[in-house]
This record gives structure tokens, sequence and C-alpha cells, in this order.
């Protein structure tokens, strides 16, 4: 398969990216949970690992947050397609 997808199979990958990442959602929050654990655990004296762990915090919730738009970027397209599908008819 080269080149880009059908609108049909990209359908279907948008679809099985969203059930992942749905799925996946409770060990993106529990690792959240456990990197909160940690940071609160840690030495206050520590700056250099606290952040360290703030970091890793920081870019799990952006990894989460960009999976979730790319997906709803996709179905805002697709909406537009179809409104503009509609409206050529």
């Amino acid at each position: 398969m080269s080149g880009e997808p059908d609108e049909d199979e990209n359908r279907r990958r948008v679809l099985r990216a969203r059930e992942a990442i749905e799925g996946a959602g409770w060990a993106f929050d529990a690792y959240a949970r456990r990197l909160t654990a940690e940071w609160i655990n840690s030495d206050p004296d520590d700056s250099a690992g606290r952040e360290a762990i703030w970091h890793r915090q920081r870019a799990l919730l952006e990894l989460k947050a960009g999976l979730a738009s790319i997906i709803n970027e996709s179905d805002n397209d697709e909406v537009l397609r179809e409104h503009r599908e509609r409206n050529r008819d």
C-alpha cells in the first residue's frame, strides 16, 4: 500500500486509534498518579530529581493531549468533508 490511505481506511485508523487511546487512558492516569506520588515523597532539597519528575509528568500529559488532538482534528476534517459533500449536491 503506497501513498495516502483512502477515506474508509482513514476512518478505520481513526476509530482504532480512538479506541486505543480510550483503552489506555487508565494507564496514562495511573502513571500520572505515580509520578505525582514520587514528587510528593521526594526530598524537597533534591531540586534536580523533582524537576525530572515534573518534566516526565508534563511530557506524559502533553502526549496524551496530543494524541487526542490528532483524533479530534481527524473527526473535524471528516465533518467538514461531509458538510462540503452535502453542499455540493
